[in-house]
């Protein structure tokens, strides 16, 4: 699938802005020199830059003919619902991740699309609960970001 960049550049430009402006609703954390706003905002910047030359890239080049053209999307279908689920558990998870919590959402999204990008059975069983529980712990223990841990709070 290709989306035209007079569409995806805009788009990151936006997408860029809002990071920056949520960036700036963050509390600020005592007893630190930069708060937790700054990585966001970088981020948000560098989105900005990117966006504005994926943009023009697209305006100043010859027309394409479709904005967005699906016809080389013939690929198995594992491959497709693997990109569905995670457009899909992306949306999801922002609905669900303060109640599920980060462990447990982390790892239905995880297993799934391991399962569907064709990951043997015990690798899925061991690699995501050892990653998501990785991931978990290290922002939570080492870089004092609170996640939420949802039913899992009492173990975790």
């Amino acid at each position: 699938m290709k989306i035209s960049e007079r569409l995806t550049g805009p788009c990151l430009v936006a997408f860029g802005a809002g990071v920056i402006a949520a960036a700036t609703q963050l509390p600020q954390v005592p007893g630190v020199r930069f708060g937790a706003d700054l990585m966001p905002e970088i981020t948000g910047v560098a989105l900005i830059i990117l966006g504005a030359a994926i943009g023009w890239a697209g305006w100043t080049k010859p027309s394409q003919d479709r904005v967005v053209d699906v016809s080389e999307w013939d690929v198995v279908w594992r491959k497709k619902a693997a990109a569905l689920w995670s457009v899909g558990a992306l949306i999801a998870s922002t609905f669900l991740f303060q109640s599920v919590g980060f462990p447990l959402l982390g790892l239905a999204f995880m297993a799934t699309l391991m399962a569907l990008m064709g990951a043997r059975p015990l690798t899925v069983a061991v690699v995501a609960p050892v990653f998501v529980l990785a991931l978990f712990l290290g922002f939570t223990k080492i870089m004092h970001v609170e996640l939420p841990a949802g039913p899992l709070g009492g173990l975790l």
